[in-house]
């Protein structure tokens, strides 16, 4: 590695870790919160995997090579594999979402979701994340270097409680067998970006 990409590396590590001072939700007042500096920086490269694995997936949904079921999307709710596989431009829109999340991310601020998009969109990095063997794998050297352990690091049940689960978010799940909402109700997938 040169001197110039090292300086990158390392430039990148203390941004993220100047964006979000103090623990990793980025809310006022914080303490001994499981949303630890290294748990959100998982969880945001966690959803940089699912934006990266899903741009690849649409090209096969699309193409009608696999179905969402068998792709990133997997953990999207039940009733809306169906309907996204007859709007694909439904699919671009939540990877979008999911893109916008992780830039927000990046910045100073709580990391709280702001949509069902993102919120659905943390869920899926939850369970990405509680399925890597080690997380700290999952981290540039320069960002290791910028986020020292903690002893709450990776709590991801914990971590899931702090991050918040609206009803909203709950019912989409928990209404998995139900099927599809109606179009105006905020679980039907149309709503979502609101």
């Amino acid at each position: 590695m040169d001197i110039e990409e090292h300086e990158r590396r390392a430039s990148f590590g203390a941004r993220w870790r100047a964006a979000r001072p103090g623990c990793g939700c980025g809310r006022p007042g914080c303490e001994g919160c499981a949303l630890t500096p290294r748990t959100v920086f998982v969880l945001q490269a966690e959803l940089a995997w699912i934006v990266d694995t899903a741009e690849e997936d649409l090209r096969s949904i699309r193409g009608g090579a696999r179905p969402i079921g068998q792709s990133v999307l997997a953990h999207l709710p039940a009733p809306v594999f169906a309907w996204a596989a007859a709007n694909p431009m439904w699919l671009e829109r939540f990877q979008l979402a999911i893109r916008d999340y992780i830039v927000r991310l990046g910045q100073p601020g709580p990391m709280d979701a702001r949509t069902l998009a993102e919120e659905v969109a943390l869920h899926m990095a939850f369970a990405a994340a509680r399925a890597e063997g080690d997380p700290d794998s999952l981290l540039p050297p320069d960002v290791a270097d910028a986020l020292p352990a903690l002893p709450g690091d990776y709590a991801w049940s914990r971590a899931e409680l702090e991050a918040g689960r609206s009803a909203n978010l709950a019912g989409l799940y928990d209404a998995a067998g139900d099927g599809l909402a109606v179009p105006d109700d905020p679980l039907h997938p149309a709503c979502w970006f609101d």
